[in-house]
């Protein structure tokens, strides 16, 4: 006891003390409401994607039904930046009963320049700026200021001192206005921006500032005045940098596999991410509890400077992978506590908590600093073992499967394993581990093993200029050749049109398999056969397709090979279901959760199986745990009650 209390103490220790990133930081870098709305851009892809709940359109409104009392002449300022650029919406809009001013961005895809138009009442563009698209860039701050005269019915824009006035019979004295920023009615756009230091002047005096330094919730603090304001779906930048949030992982290109460069550090049920060599702790605590917390993959996304984190976590014997996220560069806790508007998470938990730690924070100051070095590493805490309770997948499925001899594996990362068992495939560099990828996944799905060589061209060599494209598919077709020599039993066999790749019967090669599995088991007889089905598992559970590999060809083959994946468990489920194996469905619906953890059908499923077992306790956390799923995916609370689902 004694020893376990020692460690849990230094372990909190290790957070409190760790500098994390950006220790020199003046904080400016870090704050502001981002804007999420019609449009959003997921890791790695340059492409627009539709959001359509409109409840995860983020909006600030100063005033709401009584308004705020801006006075004859009054100005509002403000700095903000675009970070997704290629589409058309509203900035902000100042409303009273006599007029309206709004400020839009116009964006037109024939066109590399963006208009922001200031208009009256909708319909008069009485000022307006032209800008590079390219300048319209996350990280590219825009310092614009309103002036109003309604006595002299003038306006005055200022864009970073570029300054531009007109007048406007319309603009007439008025009582109070509403100002809005991101989600406008009734369009409802919302552009995709980053905001920070509003400010609104009075006859020319500050009479309102929100900084937007938030650190959580849902209130954005007025400084100078007492005008609060509750934000819908809000966005911290502050926060982002700090706190790991539950994601979706990407179905797209642009990540880069750095898991070598971290490890878990877990204790008490609690984990963190650290930086090998440096021991800097990245963030807060993992927002997930078990009674094992196990280190899956990290990936890094350089286009929107994301860091993902897969973790398996394992309670009794239910294991549950789950994704997060944050945004790089990582802020301390210690800068995250400075910068912060509202007290920073350690001190946001359930009072247990915040006792636990307070005591444990005073207690570190009589603790000799040469305490802190002596826990580097913590092993996970063993998982509880209950095999008559056993739910969704045994932790051990997550796990590398045991490598063999001769064989090509696909599944949980592209790996040769020679006749001597050893996994030859990291000799080669990352353009010729792609072709390779590529070669064994299209030849697999082709009855004669053949690739075309446009599609080789067009997914590996886009960036050959065409006069060295012979020449660069050669060099690399020579390598490739050298390496799978040492297999005995892997050819590459080219033509003017095609290359057709053979594998002797004594490889067993992972793809072919899965591909004529997925095609049997595609006919509805076929998905009672349980000796398929097995195999067909036994392959998807290995782990994500070609791991690892992140070129575009792939990320969208992934999408389409996890949507196959699926539809073959559900009908696998519903024959288990049907036919009263309620245990063998509960474990098959669980698989789902590795490609859809929101999946509704496979929740059902699993639902109703639990309840015909008897084990009501499970029914209940099952169905807890997908509402919380259900809600961070859709922003939405699951409408239906667990009793209406079980008697359906």
């Amino acid at each position: 006891m004694p020893y376990r209390f020692i460690t849990t103490f230094l372990f909190v220790l290790l957070l409190i003390s760790s500098s994390g990133y950006s220790q020199s930081a003046t904080g400016a870098e870090f704050t502001g409401l981002k804007f999420s709305g019609n449009y959003k851009i997921e890791a790695g892809d340059t492409g627009i994607v539709k959001i359509y709940h409109k409840g995860s359109k983020t909006k600030f409104e100063a005033g709401g039904t009584k308004g705020i009392d801006l006075g004859d002449v009054y100005s509002l300022g403000f700095k903000f930046c675009v970070y997704l650029n290629k589409h058309f919406a509203s900035i902000f809009e100042i409303e009273n009963s006599k007029y309206s001013i709004r400020l839009r961005y116009m964006y037109h895809p024939d066109s590399n320049m963006v208009h922001l138009q200031l208009r009256i009442n909708g319909k008069h563009n009485i000022i307006s700026f032209a800008r590079p698209l390219n300048d319209f860039t996350e990280g590219n701050w825009y310092d614009l200021k309103l002036d109003v005269d309604e006595i002299k019915q003038k306006i005055v824009l200022t864009l970073n001192g570029s300054r531009k006035q007109a007048v406007n019979k319309y603009i007439a004295t008025e009582g109070p206005s509403v100002i809005r920023f991101g989600q406008m009615l009734p369009d409802g756009d919302c552009l995709a921006m980053i905001i920070k230091d509003l400010a609104i002047y009075k006859n020319g005096k500050l009479n309102h500032l929100w900084k937007f330094n938030e650190a959580g919730g849902n209130i954005a603090f007025d400084s100078e005045g007492k005008l609060d304001v509750e934000v819908v779906a809000p966005d911290w930048v502050l926060e982002s940098h700090f706190k790991w949030r539950v994601a979706q992982l990407p179905s797209v290109s642009g990540l880069k596999n750095v898991m070598p460069f971290y490890r878990l550090v877990t204790n008490s049920r609690k984990a963190v991410l650290e930086e090998k060599g440096t021991g800097k702790v990245i963030g807060d605590l993992l927002p997930v509890e078990g009674d094992s917390i196990d280190f899956v993959a990290s990936w890094l996304d350089t286009s929107t400077s994301k860091l993902y984190t897969l973790v398996a976590v394992t309670n009794k014997d239910r294991c549950v992978i789950h994704p997060f996220s944050i945004v790089l560069p990582v802020v301390s806790e210690k800068t995250f506590a400075k910068l912060g508007a509202v007290p920073p998470s350690i001190f946001t938990r359930t009072p247990g908590t915040i006792i636990v730690y307070s005591a444990l924070f005073v207690l570190a100051l009589a603790i000799p600093s040469t305490a802190f070095f002596m826990i580097r590493k913590r092993r996970p805490q063993k998982r509880r073992a209950a095999e008559d309770e056993k739910e969704i997948y045994h932790h051990g499925d997550i796990q590398p499967r045991e490598i063999q001899k001769n064989r090509i594996l696909v599944f949980g990362g592209l790996r040769l394993i020679d006749p001597d068992g050893v996994d030859i495939h990291g000799d080669l560099s990352g353009r010729l581990q792609d072709l390779l990828a590529a070669l064994l996944f299209y030849s697999a799905t082709d009855d004669n093993g053949a690739v075309p060589l446009s599609k080789l061209e067009k997914i590996i060599w886009s960036d050959i200029p065409k006069e060295k494209l012979k020449n660069n598919r050669n060099v690399a077709f020579s390598k490739l050749r050298k390496l799978t020599s040492k297999m005995n039993g892997i050819t590459f066999e080219s033509d003017s049109e095609n290359v057709v790749v053979k594998v002797s019967p004594q490889i067993i090669n992972e793809a072919v398999e899965f591909f004529k599995l997925l095609k049997l088991l595609s006919i509805t007889a076929k998905i009672s056969a349980d000796q398929l089905v097995e195999k067909f598992i036994n392959i998807i559970k290995g782990g994500i397709l070609l791991q690892g590999i992140t070129s575009d060809w792939i990320e969208k083959e992934r999408f389409v090979i996890a949507n196959d994946i699926i539809e073959i468990l559900l009908r696998r489920c519903e024959y288990l279901y049907l036919e009263g194996q309620y245990e063998k469905c509960n474990e098959t619906a669980g698989l789902i959760n590795i490609y859809d953890p929101a999946n509704e059908a496979a929740f059902r499923y699993k639902l109703k199986s639990l309840f015909y077992l008897g084990r009501h306790s499970l029914v209940e956390e099952t169905y807890n745990s997908y509402c919380q799923e259900y809600q961070s995916v859709y922003g939405q609370t699951y409408p239906h009650h667990v009793r209406v689902l079980l008697k359906d």
